[in-house]
């Protein structure tokens, strides 16, 4: 995916890539549910009852804000770069820390930010589709997001 996401920024084909970032989010998302429910079978079978439990009760990877819930002031990138800085923080402060609970927190945090960026991302290159700096920080901001859910070991 990230091959084709690259030819088509470079093509210039936003409106292509917008589509196959959606198709990508509704695949992870799928991937994420699927391992999720293995992984509660398989502690089940095993007969871990609190592993089995800690997964049951384990958050569930977040969706991106619905267009609604969007600040009013998100009608520019400067609302989504607050959003991807501050989940770059959240990611770059995790990096340094060895496996901890701590470093989990801070990407699940990243990857809370990254989605909110997102999704004002989105909605301007739909608005935008000729934009090729506003397509490049959005696939940015989708990879660093993707970076946080794989980094992370409780996912």
């Amino acid at each position: 995916d990230q091959g084709k996401q690259a030819k088509l920024f470079y093509e210039g084909k936003t409106t292509e890539l917008l589509t196959l970032n959606k198709a990508a989010d509704e695949r992870r998302k799928q991937l994420i549910e699927e391992t999720r429910n293995l992984r509660l079978t398989r502690a089940k079978e095993l007969g871990d009852k609190e592993g089995a439990k800690l997964l049951a009760q384990a958050p569930v990877a977040a969706a991106p804000e619905p267009e609604s819930d969007l600040p009013a002031s998100a009608t520019n990138s400067d609302s989504a770069d607050k959003y991807y800085k501050s989940g770059l923080d959240f990611y770059a402060h995790a990096q340094t820390l060895g496996n901890t609970t701590e470093r989990n927190n801070l990407y699940h945090q990243a990857a809370a930010e990254f989605l909110k960026a997102k999704s004002i991302y989105v909605k301007l290159c739909e608005k935008n589709p000729k934009d090729e700096g506003l397509a490049a920080k959005m696939v940015a901001n989708q990879q660093l997001w993707f970076g946080a859910h794989k980094y992370a070991t409780d996912m």
